[in-house]
């Protein structure tokens, strides 16, 4: 979701309509666990659970109707994106260790 409503905030920058909103947002918030678990030989989870895609539409949409709103906040939501990136890089360096008892180098690439 903090990868989604990031991707939202841009494409509203850039004068994206709604379609192109969710379109983005979406992309970034499903792509980088996506193409970790395509990598690692696993069926994607955003595939297999449509939660995700729900969740990522309904931030987006939210941004998309309270952007003036919350536009003065961007500082937070650049907090939040860098909490997600840290918890990403967790789940796939665990992913890498627990699954396939990888080492440290690709465990750094996971």
């Amino acid at each position: 979701m903090a990868f989604a409503v990031t991707g939202a905030f841009k494409a509203i920058e850039h004068k994206s309509d709604l379609v192109g909103i969710i379109l983005l947002a979406t992309i970034t918030g499903l792509a980088g666990g996506t193409i970790r678990d395509v990598v690692m030989g696993q069926f994607p989870n955003s595939f297999a659970d449509p939660t995700y895609v729900i969740i990522t539409v309904a931030s987006d949409v939210c941004i998309f109707f309270l952007y003036s709103r919350l536009k003065q906040h961007w500082h937070l939501f650049l907090k939040f994106d860098a909490f997600g990136l840290g918890i990403f890089t967790i789940i796939g360096g665990t992913f890498a260790y627990n699954w396939f008892g990888l080492n440290f180098l690709p465990i750094i690439f996971a």
